[in-house]
């Protein structure tokens, strides 16, 4: 049931038993391997904090100056990447290396 999208709430009315019942069952579950762990909401994704749209790749190279196009082509060479979205995540993960995340929040950022 629940691996078909039911809450644990559901679940419980669906059997008739107690909701702390289901959820110390689907704890067990998991912690047995028997039950896909659970998977938080990106913290981008709509209703978060830190929600941010997608855009796309062609909105990047269309407000990149001709120097800094030639640059990230350059640089995905470099980086060994086929594609613009992999060079920019290169970027990003090595920026964020260098920077650093100290802000405990944004770990533990849930929808």
């Amino acid at each position: 049931m629940y691996n078909e999208g039911k809450s644990n709430g559901e679940i419980a009315a669906e059997l008739g038993v107690n909701y702390s019942l289901v959820t110390s069952a689907l704890c067990r579950g998991r912690a047995e391997g028997a039950v896909p762990p659970v998977v938080l909401a990106s913290p981008l994704s709509a209703g978060t904090q830190y929600y941010l749209t997608k855009g796309t790749m062609g909105y990047v190279v269309t407000h990149l100056s001709r120097e800094q196009q030639v640059w990230l082509a350059k640089l995905a060479n470099q980086y060994g990447c086929e594609t613009m979205a992999e060079v920019i995540l290169e970027i990003v993960r090595d920026a964020h290396a260098l920077e650093g995340d100290n802000d405990d929040s944004v770990k533990q950022a849930a929808p």
